[in-house]
């Protein structure tokens, strides 16, 4: 089976430039964490989503035992285009259609992804869930902010009730994310020169944005969109899910 590969550099920068301005004595673990991190963030930068972490992702991400093929692929132009949108990139479709672009995927993680037998419409399901993450775990690092804000407003969801009981103050929610930040700094790399406080303002504008949740400054509280709630919560689980 023929492929491809995407080869991408960042732009390249001095170590010694950057050991002259951040070496400090008796600090040289610190001094390595902040090496180690930005060469990750810039790996981060430029790695090319391939369709394989485009189905597998969706296939994590998705409530329920399976998922038909319509909607997969549904969610898979979601999901690219969420990509695109803040930042990423994603491997060329070429001519080819999504459609065409997930089978092939598919064909590649047969051994990953079941399918169910006897059905309308062909429905696939996670066989192997931990390698198929190793595919997830290329995409989670652009949704990181969005995810944790996501488990942080599941807090209140959890407790179930009307919309107004699964609301959350901003004070909460920041407290949330302040242990969730804490919890999962070795994992993931966030956004560098940014406090706490612009990430969750800049990630719960963005949520607003895209009518997945409410953010209401006046009141400081942040709930689930009516939009939300009536597509069944699908956008806000796959943030919550990533995790």
């Amino acid at each position: 089976m023929s492929g491809r590969i995407d080869v991408h550099f960042a732009e390249p920068w001095s170590l010694k430039q950057f050991l002259a301005e951040n070496y400090v004595a008796k600090e040289y673990d610190r001094v390595l964490f902040s090496m180690g991190y930005r060469i990750l963030n810039d790996i981060n930068a430029v790695t090319v989503i391939m369709p394989g972490a485009l189905v597998g992702t969706v296939i994590l991400t998705l409530r329920g035992r399976g998922v038909g093929r319509d909607e997969l692929i549904r969610r898979v132009d979601w999901l690219r285009d969420r990509i695109l949108a803040k930042g990423g990139r994603v491997a060329e479709f070429g001519n080819r259609t999504t459609a065409e672009i997930v089978d092939r995927a598919l064909g590649v993680l047969k051994d990953l992804i079941g399918e169910v037998k006897g059905l309308a419409e062909p429905t696939f399901f996670a066989r192997d869930r931990f390698q198929l993450s190793f595919y997830r775990n290329q995409v989670i690092h652009l949704f990181v902010s969005e995810a944790i804000i996501s488990v942080a407003l599941y807090t209140k969801i959890k407790q179930g009730g009307g919309p107004s009981n699964q609301r959350i103050s901003y004070q909460k929610l920041w407290a949330q994310c302040e242990f969730l930040s804490q919890l999962l700094k070795t994992e993931f790399v966030f956004e560098l020169a940014r406090t706490l406080t612009d990430n969750i303002d800049k990630t719960l504008t963005g949520l607003e944005k895209d009518e997945i949740i409410v953010w209401n400054k006046k009141e400081e509280y942040i709930e689930l969109s009516t939009k939300e709630r009536d597509c069944g919560r699908e956008n806000y689980d796959f943030y919550c899910f990533l995790v």
